[in-house]
């Protein structure tokens, strides 16, 4: 091991990646940290990804390996099945994405900021860009939540734990390197079967449990949003609750003092009440009063709005008041119509 430099291996997983993966290859091998490979899975492209990468492969001076998914999974268990087959003597395996555009910088100050506070992991921040890579951070709004002062956070697993109930996945999944020895006490990795879409989280906070993680305060990466995204995919029209929930409130099961989280699960169980409510706006779309009236009853029980600390979540109350009085009095026809013409996420 180059203790100034260890190997990294950065590891990408692909699925009909042709749009998008020659330019998330190129930003890695742009990296102006001097010690790392690339390996890449791909589960089953039907589209010219692996041509793509072979064209990197012959002409890199980098060493880029491929590993052939022979079953077609979802994302994570490619992720899975990539870090169980690797091959490398690496000491700290980067997950990044395959439609995503990384800072040259990014391996440099995410392996700087795990040796200088002795991390597990370390995480960036990120921007936002659409699928023709136009910049839309303000646009969409986001806000991390942290690193506000330009200063690393370090966090503790119960620090993250509350911040996450507080402020929901500030986690920037494909930014993550993490020594890969972190492995050897995680099979899987990514625990889909229990957590599907956010296992991803679940990985993270299981990591946390074993050191401390870090963010590093700086835009590293420039994270795609598209309606291709599984993730979109995914809460696009949602009518159950998001798998985010299902990892915290285990999470918080595991806690050792709950009653010291008073305080975070007051703001919690706001996003969880918005949450269920959202879902009962897309029953209305789908055309199912019923289960709709259950899911805003269910919503407005969790909370209520004196306890709400912005606009965004007092509306979705009040929609959700509002909308189930009109339903009681059976005007479900114009409740479907509006929920049509409304955006409640």
């Amino acid at each position: 091991m180059n203790s100034n430099h260890p190997l990294v291996c950065v590891c990408i997983p692909v699925y009909n990646g042709a749009k998008t993966i020659a330019k998330t290859i190129q930003s890695i091998l742009n990296q102006d940290y001097p010690n790392f490979e690339v390996c890449i899975c791909n589960n089953l492209s039907n589209d010219n990804t692996q041509e793509i990468i072979a064209e990197f492969q012959s002409q890199s001076k980098t060493k880029i390996s491929v590993l052939q998914n022979p079953i077609k999974g979802y994302a994570e268990d490619n992720w899975n099945f990539l870090l169980a087959n690797l091959q490398t003597e690496a000491d700290y395996i980067s997950l990044f994405h395959a439609d995503d555009i990384y800072e040259n910088n990014i391996l440099s100050e995410e392996i700087k900021l795990i040796q200088k506070h002795k991390l597990s992991a370390a995480f960036s921040r990120c921007k936002l860009i659409d699928a023709d890579g136009v910049d839309i951070t303000i646009k969409q709004n986001y806000n991390s939540r942290i690193n506000d002062n330009n200063e690393p956070s370090i966090f503790k697993y119960d620090q993250l734990v509350r911040n996450i109930l507080c402020y929901r996945n500030f986690l920037i999944t494909p930014s993550c390197t993490f020594r890969i020895e972190l492995l050897n006490e995680l099979k899987p990795l990514f625990n889909k079967a229990k957590f599907n879409s956010s296992s991803d989280l679940d990985a993270w906070l299981q990591i946390a449990k074993l050191g401390n993680i870090g963010i590093v305060p700086k835009a590293l990466i420039n994270y795609r949003i598209t309606e291709n995204q599984g993730s979109y995919i995914i809460n696009f029209g949602r009518t159950k609750p998001a798998d985010f929930f299902t990892v915290m409130d285990a999470h918080i099961d595991d806690f050792d003092n709950k009653s010291s989280l008073n305080k975070e699960l007051k703001k919690y169980n706001i996003m969880k009440a918005a949450d269920v409510i959202i879902c009962g706006v897309n029953l209305l779309k789908q055309g199912d009063a019923k289960e709709a009236m259950k899911s805003f009853k269910k919503g407005l029980k969790l909370t209520n709005c004196q306890t709400f600390r912005t606009l965004k979540y007092f509306r979705i109350h009040s929609y959700a008041l509002i909308t189930l009085i009109m339903l009681q009095l059976r005007m479900g026809k114009s409740c479907m119509q509006l929920a049509q013409k409304i955006k409640i996420g």
